[in-house]
């Protein structure tokens, strides 16, 4: 998929590594580059679908939350959130914010949690629902479905997952782009995505495309 791809597909480690390297380099600027819904069409209403799918109680985990623009709007709509991201320099900007009036309406207590996405360090059936923007899309594919497990495994009864996408077929090291440096991107389809949902255990899947070209959303829920 890049004309900069590097020979066979490395360990799971080694990809992770390396993007979020790319991401703990550019943490100040691609987090206010992302920071506003104008420039991602149909994002904001997405994640308003979302946080009304999921169950009134508990909080909402933004898994691979970048510079915190979704955690922040989230909690705007009254729901507890907890930021997490692989990255340590992306968790310190979405905390500390770009700017005051960011902040503005912030209703909801928001946690920001450095973690890896197959190995998420809360408890079993934590979250009223798991909302992953554009996350998934940087692991290789053999552990999508590990990480499927891993979000299923911290929703609660009757909880809800959002995964964005690109679609497309291949993986590989993609450079440039929205940040400086070397980050690896999956291309999957929606029926893949869903299949890789029910395979997990999910129940009530369905896809869109989404306003943005080229990207869709994945939604599913969990029955047990």
């Amino acid at each position: 998929m890049s004309d900069t791809a590097e020979g066979p597909t490395p360990s799971y480690r080694k990809i992770v590594g390396r993007t979020r390297e790319a991401y703990d380099r550019n943490a100040s600027e691609y987090g206010s580059l992302t920071a506003m819904y104008e420039s991602f069409p149909g994002l904001k209403n997405e994640v308003i679908s979302f946080v009304r799918s999921a169950p009134a109680e508990g909080a909402i985990l933004d898994l691979g939350a970048g510079g915190g623009r979704d955690s922040r709007y989230i909690s705007t709509l009254g729901r507890a959130v907890v930021a997490a991201d692989i990255s340590l320099s992306m968790i310190r900007h979405a905390r500390s914010g770009v700017a005051t009036d960011i902040r503005a309406g912030m209703t909801g207590p928001v946690g920001y949690v450095q973690s890896d996405i197959l190995d998420l360090p809360f408890a079993d059936r934590a979250f009223s629902g798991v909302w992953a923007c554009a996350s998934l899309l940087h692991l290789p594919s053999v552990d999508l479905v590990g990480a499927l497990k891993e979000i299923a495994r911290v929703l609660r009864f009757n909880g809800v997952v959002s995964i964005s996408m690109k679609e497309g077929a291949g993986e590989g090291w993609r450079h440039g782009g929205s940040l400086q440096g070397a980050r690896w991107f999956t291309l999957t389809t929606p029926a893949q995505i869903l299949d890789m949902l029910s395979i997990v255990g999910f129940d009530g899947m369905a896809s869109r495309y989404s306003g943005r070209e080229g990207w869709f959303v994945a939604t599913a829920r969990k029955f047990s």
